[in-house]
């Protein structure tokens, strides 16, 4: 099985489809916020319950349970990445269907590495 890693630009917390429709639903534009409904949403999409264990100053474990782990490490205004690591036959076709519905959206702000 093969992890899939996503990089979010930060853009993306403000300019992209995703995050100009939240901000406008909430009348709120605090790059939080975006992230934090941005992360429980995909959270929803994998069926995985997010936490925020973080490892290291830069590293947080966001999910972790028998189909998959979620890790975000945080980049030097380069960005987010978000790694998915499949435990099972399971997660890694739950993540596959996730990367390709996040990406028909925001496509222009987020890149599959």
């Amino acid at each position: 099985m093969k992890k899939k890693t996503v990089m979010i630009r930060p853009r993306f917390y403000t300019e992209s489809p995703y995050a100009r429709e939240l901000i406008n639903d909430l009348e709120d534009d605090s790059y939080g916020l975006v992230f934090n409904e941005f992360l429980h949403e995909m959270g929803a999409m994998l069926e995985v319950d997010i936490i925020y264990n973080q490892q290291n100053k830069t590293q947080w474990i966001h999910a972790d349970n028998r189909h998959m782990q979620i890790v975000l490490s945080k980049m030097d205004n380069t960005g987010d990445l978000l790694e998915f690591i499949p435990k099972t036959i399971e997660g890694e076709q739950l993540i596959s269907k996730m990367a390709e519905e996040i990406i028909k959206i925001n496509g222009e702000y987020l890149d599959i590495i």
